[in-house]
């Protein structure tokens, strides 16, 4: 396996699914676009440049701490280890999502901003690197997210998305405002034994909060 596979795997494997829930985010946002494609309307929802998102200002002292304190987050749990509480600011996140070896490929497309326990996300997404037949568009959006834990469940709830600054039409915000928006990734092999060893995940005061499972003694 690859360094840079191993990398995003391992990222992956964290079990807080930070970047799992912002990617939910744009298939969100792309399967819409690509229903408003086929129905002929592209001008509406995808625009010919990407938008500008804002990377984190940090040193590089800052960025490889949030990577060593993410990745021994994930090795404690995958050597089932006792790990501590893992607390994420907005600012950690994209973090991750910009300097993170193996998070290369959505860098600077993911901006997130925490406000209570509200996920606040925006992307910019090259649907040519989804689809040839889409080369040069590009799905700009933003998305209001819920996200928790229950009974070993990652469940995410979307509030409001946009596309191109318009909100998306009533009738698909109410599928995606009820429906588990992770139900996928709760039976992906690669996801699902690193989300059994977590007791929690919740969004509160504006901070990600993982707590893994206490280790039996």
């Amino acid at each position: 396996m690859s360094e840079k596979k191993s990398g995003c795997l391992k990222f992956l494997a964290v079990g807080c699914a930070i970047i799992l829930i912002l990617m939910i985010v744009g298939a969100v946002l792309a399967f819409f676009g690509f229903k408003s494609l086929v129905s002929g309307v592209a001008e509406k929802y995808t625009e010919k440049a990407p938008r500008t998102l804002p990377s984190p200002a940090a040193s590089q002292q800052e960025v490889d701490v949030v990577i060593k304190r993410v990745n021994d987050f994930t090795d404690a749990l995958r050597q089932d280890k006792p790990a501590p509480e893992l607390v994420l600011s907005s600012k950690d996140i994209n973090i991750l999502v910009n300097k993170h070896p193996g998070l290369s490929q959505v860098a600077g497309k993911i901006q997130v901003d925490i406000e209570g326990d509200k996920i606040n996300g925006q992307l910019s997404v090259p649907l040519g690197e989804l689809n040839d037949m889409f080369k040069g568009q590009y799905l700009n959006g933003s998305a209001v997210l819920r996200a928790c834990m229950v009974s070993g469940h990652l469940m995410v709830f979307a509030d409001s998305i946009e596309v191109r600054g318009e909100k998306i039409p009533e009738a698909f915000m109410k599928s995606f405002s009820s429906g588990n928006l992770a139900e996928k990734a709760n039976s992906d092999p690669k996801i699902t034994p690193m989300l059994q060893k977590i007791e929690s995940i919740s969004v509160r005061d504006g901070q990600l909060h993982v707590v893994p499972k206490k280790q039996a003694q």
